[in-house]
């Protein structure tokens, strides 16, 4: 009897295995044909916690799109999109602008992973005035005309981090097709204010953003290197923090650009150079580099670890909040946070359940193990040269060894 109902299970596994095969095609649909991922939910592995998920990826002030647009905690701001949809249409009929969306509407639908639960004219509407919003906010946030939007002050900082959030995002489609109609806002302009830095609005891509957060993710990192090159194997955990790095002849300089790939490591014989790109950790850094690894860990993403592998990186740097002060004084991180505390611990909470890709930073990793060798002569070097009495002491020493020496040779040795 046994035989016989393994037997019928395996007939059932087989038949439905059958199935499963014959029907891959669609299963085959589902699955990311681009590099990069759609719009949805915040990967499970991030979400440790309900405080945590309110923190970093749940919008406190504006809903952007689909997924929170039912919040009615959100719903105090829709008197101003609409304010915003009038002071960005102008003069002009609406019916151009509608039209103009409803063109792109389809493939913007197609930008969000999780099945709408909404029709096509909800869908419409939804795009319309949260686009005309983000674009009419963004263009005063760059001219420093806020006030016309007339939302109070204190709510300016917290919409620019709703903005950056992965469940809030509009199609970058919707947006080019109202900018077509419109002026041309300047996105880029107001990413690089926003993170407080000069970045290159000359970006390479080989394609357009699918959203904002994708753009800001693009414009951080850079360029990739062309030729990643062999990662060689070691121990990469040659210094625990920048501390550490300095007590064997390590020091830090700003690098030229901003992206957060221009981390470079110069050697030389005593002293060696690590250039690191400059940054501004505030109150929103951790929300947006967080939803930036959100788009990297979603299960559909083809994305490099590009994001958690600098997260990771930062976090090799900073152990305590000495190395927050050394990177600081080196003008490579502004800390608008609060103490330095708070950011060494900031850094690390970051660097868990990451992923980071050691290709990214081969170069320097292999740079920083060479630099273990010199260990002995950068301590001879702090010694007896980092400072003009020691050097002074030093010389003076090492002159009367050498009288000693020669007045020895010669009474052993005379004439």
């Amino acid at each position: 009897m046994p035989v016989t109902e393994s037997n019928t299970t395996a007939t059932v596994l087989k038949g439905e295995w059958k199935i499963l095969m014959n029907d891959c095609e669609k299963y085959l649909e589902d699955l990311p044909h681009e590099n990069q991922p759609l719009i949805q939910r915040v990967p499970r592995v991030l979400c440790k916690s309900e405080t945590n998920v309110k923190k970093l990826f749940t919008p406190e002030v504006i809903a952007l799109g689909p997924y929170h647009h039912d919040n009615p905690d959100l719903k105090h701001l829709q008197n101003h999109k609409y304010l915003a949809a009038k002071q960005l249409i102008g003069t002009k009929t609406i019916d151009n602008f509608e039209k103009k969306v409803e063109d792109v509407i389809f493939e913007a639908r197609q930008c969000y992973k999780e099945k709408l639960e909404i029709d096509e004219d909800e869908f419409l509407t939804i795009m319309f005035f949260d686009a005309c919003f983000l674009l009419r906010f963004i263009d005063l946030y760059v001219q420093d005309k806020l006030q016309d939007l007339q939302i109070s002050k204190n709510l300016h900082g917290f919409i620019v981090r709703d903005i950056f959030l992965l469940e809030n995002q509009i199609p970058y489609v919707v947006l080019k097709a109202l900018m077509n109609l419109t002026m041309k806002v300047d996105i880029e302009t107001f990413i690089g204010r926003v993170m407080e830095t000069k970045m290159q609005t000359t970006v390479e891509r080989k394609a357009e953003p699918i959203h904002l957060l994708a753009l800001l993710r693009t414009m951080l990192l850079g360029k990739a290197a062309d030729n990643p090159g062999v990662l060689v194997k070691g121990d990469w955990q040659l210094f625990r923090s920048v501390t550490e790095m300095k007590d064997v002849g390590i020091e830090l300089k700003k690098s030229d650009t901003f992206c957060l790939r221009d981390i470079i490591f110069k050697e030389g014989f005593i002293h060696s150079y690590l250039s690191l790109p400059r940054i501004t950790i505030d109150d929103s850094f951790q929300s947006r580099f967080m939803n930036m690894i959100a788009m990297e860990m979603c299960p559909d993403s083809r994305l490099e670890h590009g994001i958690q592998s600098y997260v990771w990186f930062l976090d090799c740097l900073i152990h305590s909040a000495d190395d927050v002060k050394e990177l600081r004084s080196a003008d490579v991180l502004f800390n608008a946070l609060g103490t330095d505390e708070q950011v060494a611990k900031l850094c690390n909470e970051m660097s868990e359940d990451l992923a980071p890709d050691l290709h990214e930073y081969h170069e320097v990793l292999y740079g920083l193990k060479r630099h273990k060798k010199n260990k002995f002569l950068v301590r001879f070097y702090n010694t007896h040269f980092s400072s003009s009495w020691t050097t002074i002491s030093f010389i003076a020493a090492a002159f009367l060894l050498i009288l000693t020496v020669l007045q020895t040779a010669f009474a052993i040795f005379p004439r």
